[in-house]
């Protein structure tokens, strides 16, 4: 069965992803929706799914510690959301979409191994929707 792990710490968001999801598409043809509020869900998550994960979408800073391996970025700001995306590139092929509202965060994202960026979260998506022909 394909699965969508959305990463992002905001109910409220992860709702509207739904909510968006059952609008644009016929239910028979929506990808089960992984949720996941923080690094150690979304490892938990990815590890037990990973065979039938076909994307990725990662907000930049989600519950967990903050990503100490990557201190020499100079503003100090640096998403912690950045160590899954290297955990994940080991194994996962797919595509990893960046979804921070913040741009120096997807930026960062894109970087550590992301493929796409969206610098608004209604337009998360549309991408998915277009990149993995929906």
């Amino acid at each position: 069965m394909k699965k969508i792990l959305l990463v992002d710490d905001e109910a409220a968001v992860i709702k509207l992803y739904m909510r968006w999801f059952e609008t644009l598409l016929k239910k028979e043809a929506i990808p089960v929706l992984l949720t996941a509020a923080s690094v150690d869900e979304a490892r938990e998550k990815f590890l037990l799914n990973q065979e039938d994960i076909i994307a990725i979408v990662l907000d930049g800073n989600i519950i967990g510690p903050p990503a100490v391996e990557f201190s020499e970025d100079p503003s100090g700001t640096c998403p912690n959301s950045v160590v899954l995306v290297g955990e994940f590139r080991k194994t996962f092929k797919g595509p990893m979409i960046a979804s921070s509202i913040v741009e120096s965060s997807r930026e960062i994202l894109m970087e550590a191994g992301c493929d796409y960026k969206v610098d608004d979260k209604g337009k998360v998506v549309g991408k998915l929707i277009e990149i993995l022909c929906l």
